[in-house]
């Protein structure tokens, strides 16, 4: 949530929305939105899909077992009872905390822009006869504050597709044996 929003609303919605529910109901909001342009949205919408996909290799890290110390290999079994090998060496878990610090980053860019889309922090000026402060408005906010924003998440972006890849899971096969049956059959 937004940090202007109310503590209440925070520990609410974080109870009762999951990471998934919450990115859903972020990209609606996206979808939603009247200030953002198309480059605005798409960098949104891919920062919102690496979310998602680093999500899943932290989950399968942090909720691994069968550890294999020597080879940096842990087993990992999804919601649908898969089973997937993933690295957890310690070159491993280094890129993704790498991966995760330069998303953070994103989206600490991506929330600022939440909160013009919402209205919850405009920028503006201060007018120097009656000491008032006028919020810009929505064309203003099109043409010079939006484009600024979308620039800071593109150059972020950037450093980020820069970082070596996360390894992918290592071949099945190294565990299918452990799942095999004496006839060959799997379970």
């Amino acid at each position: 949530m937004f940090r202007k929003s109310p503590s209440w609303l925070q520990l609410a919605t974080d109870k009762a929305l999951s990471t998934k529910a919450k990115l859903s109901l972020l990209k609606e909001c996206m979808k939603n939105a009247t200030l953002l342009d198309n480059r605005s949205k798409q960098c949104v919408a891919e920062c919102f899909s690496q979310i998602e996909q680093v999500r899943t290799y932290r989950n399968a890290i942090i909720h691994h077992h069968i550890y294999d110390h020597e080879k940096g290999i842990g087993a990992y079994v999804d919601d649908s009872n898969s089973a997937y090998q993933i690295p957890v060496s310690i070159d491993a878990l280094k890129l993704l905390y790498g991966v995760l610090c330069t998303l953070l980053d994103e989206l600490r860019e991506i929330d600022l822009l939440f909160r013009l889309e919402t209205g919850t922090q405009r920028p503006g000026r201060l007018d120097s006869t009656t000491g008032e402060f006028h919020s810009l408005n929505d064309d203003e906010l099109k043409k010079s504050v939006i484009p600024q924003h979308t620039k800071r998440i593109m150059v972020l972006q950037k450093s980020r597709k820069e970082l070596q890849k996360l390894p992918k899971f290592p071949d099945a096969d190294l565990i299918r044996p452990m799942n095999e049956r004496d006839d060959g059959r799997i379970g």
